[in-house]
């Protein structure tokens, strides 16, 4: 339960939350800031089983959310190229509790939702979706460029963002709604769509349906994800735009 709210240490650091409101502080004892997602863990254990509190207008992450990562979390990131940079700027974190590094998603000072990942070759799901994202658009890298790259998961728009004359954007699955793609149209000239090459025709088919009602947008398709790559072959192919069509 929400008790007070205070100024977040975190956006304080940087000239931000005047106001000594962006930080909510709840009755076990942990924190969230709906600003720039800097969280706390509870400071002490409640008697419920639920770990991902939902208040009556607020999605909240796990309360055990903590931005130590654990020496698994550090090791599966850095398999993809993942830096130091990357987990401070995207507020990347770990649930014990669920057993998973935790990505969420903060929109105009509020958090519409987050994302789990789990380390377990056995687990599943292999992600835990929090929230409604079929109702917004996350950005990562150059939010003002006139493109923008869609890839499956945050790893790989991650991985793609460092190419920093684009924008990436995850779909957070393999489908590409036309609306998405004409939300994205308002603020991008050009659309690429980088999936798992198991999803190569039908990127083709979401490129040409886009193409087909005016949009500029191309497949990008690759044997790996683009989370596997290097930074020099993701900005090649990313800056020129490989194209492919049906046949």
């Amino acid at each position: 339960m929400l008790t007070t709210r205070q100024q977040c240490p975190a956006c304080a650091k940087i000239g931000k939350d005047n106001g000594h409101d962006n930080l909510a502080v709840y009755s076990d004892g942990s924190t969230y800031c709906f600003s720039c997602g800097y969280s706390s863990r509870r400071t002490h254990v409640s008697s419920s089983v639920n770990n991902t509190p939902q208040t009556r207008d607020n999605l909240v992450l796990p309360l055990d959310s903590d931005e130590s990562l654990p020496d698994c979390a550090w090791e599966y990131l850095q398999s993809y190229g993942i830096t130091t940079r990357d987990i401070t700027l995207n507020n990347i974190m770990f649930s014990k509790y669920f057993d998973r590094i935790i990505f969420p998603y903060v929109h105009n000072g509020k958090l519409v939702g987050w994302q789990g990942r789990s380390l377990s070759a056995v687990k599943k799901p292999k992600w835990l979706n929090r929230g409604k994202f079929d109702t917004f658009i996350h950005k990562v890298g150059n939010i003002k460029s006139d493109t923008v790259v869609l890839t499956e998961d945050i790893i790989s728009a991650i991985r793609v963002s460092r190419n920093t004359s684009v924008c990436a954007s995850p779909l957070f699955n393999s489908h590409v709604a036309l609306s998405r793609i004409l939300d994205l149209n308002k603020h991008h000239d050009k659309i690429y769509i980088w999936l798992d090459k198991d999803k190569a025709v039908e990127s083709m088919q979401f490129a040409k349906a886009a193409r087909d009602i005016g949009v500029f947008c191309n497949s990008i398709i690759t044997e790996l994800d683009p989370k596997c790559y290097s930074d020099t072959l993701i900005k090649e192919l990313t800056s020129n735009g490989q194209y492919a069509t049906l046949t």
